[in-house]
């Protein structure tokens, strides 16, 4: 669900 990738997301994004 997108509560589930969204902070995958974000540490993808914030993180890289």
């Amino acid at each position: 669900t997108y509560l589930s990738v969204a902070p995958v997301l974000s540490t993808l994004w914030f993180g890289a």
